[in-house]
């Protein structure tokens, strides 16, 4: 079979999504990212990148800290919702239910109902072009 060049970059590199938790309190938002994965086993570090265009850029920059949520099968809509609506219009926690659970490391809190969450405090931030990408520990 021969093979032809779309010419599209990374965008055809598979990338699992997960949904990112930022922000305290009130202002704690969702968003769902294409672009997270690990980096380093020990120490443990984990690697997410957002557009500073987003919502929950200006949080993760305030606070220094976000949790990675992974929802099962059944979550999918929950996960749909969170990366196609903006947290400057919408409460995601209150429009899917969802509760906010403290963790153990970080301030930003993790979803109760999603049964995998990592919580992860930045100790680097690069800008990409047109990302800027987080590495948490």
């Amino acid at each position: 079979m021969k093979k032809i060049s779309l010419n599209t970059g990374i965008t055809m590199f598979p990338m699992p999504a997960a949904v990112i938790s930022v922000g305290l309190g009130e202002e704690a938002n969702l968003i769902t990212l294409a672009y997270v994965g690990k980096v380093c086993l020990k120490p443990p570090i984990i690697a997410i990148s957002m557009q500073p265009r987003r919502h929950s850029y200006g949080l993760i920059e305030k606070h220094g800290e976000f949790v990675i949520n992974y929802p099962t099968k059944d979550q999918l809509k929950e996960m749909d919702y969170c990366g196609t609506r903006s947290g400057k219009d919408v409460n995601k926690w209150n429009e899917l239910n969802l509760t906010k659970e403290q963790g153990v490391v970080v301030k930003v809190p993790m979803v109760k109902e999603f049964p995998w969450n990592m919580e992860c405090k930045v100790i680097k931030r690069i800008e990409f072009g047109s990302h800027v990408c987080y590495f948490g520990e």
